[in-house]
């Protein structure tokens, strides 16, 4: 993890972003700051070209379904979320509708209480 620290503190110098003096209090937020968006750029362009592969991949298959497309869609919604997030419609919560039987609740009390005696 710190060599891609390194190399991250590298670019920001080379790209001018960086100066490695630290005249303000808020110097090192900056510094972070600058970092962050290095590390998010570099994941953006490694899952950018994730997805030209396999969408190159998936393309060339006779018989495309929807399982066999569906990791396209998820890889472009993680490129969305890193470049606008805020134009990605908000995740809802299902309610699960499966109850629990009762020996699924006996084996979780005595979970508890096992995890609490400790």
């Amino acid at each position: 993890m710190e060599s891609q620290r390194v190399k991250a503190l590298t670019e920001g110098y080379l790209r001018g972003w960086l100066k490695f003096d630290y005249p303000l209090d808020s110097s090192h937020f900056r510094e972070e700051l600058i970092l962050e968006h290095i590390h998010d750029q570099h994941v953006y362009d490694l899952l950018k070209n994730r997805l030209f592969l396999e969408t190159v991949l998936r393309s060339s298959i006779q018989n495309k379904s929807k399982a066999l497309l569906d990791p396209i869609f998820e890889l472009s919604r993680s490129l969305i979320e890193l470049k606008l997030p805020s134009i990605l419609s908000k995740d809802t919560i299902k309610k699960d509708t499966a109850e629990l039987s009762t020996d699924d609740l006996k084996e979780w009390k005595e979970f508890l209480e096992r995890v609490n005696k400790k």
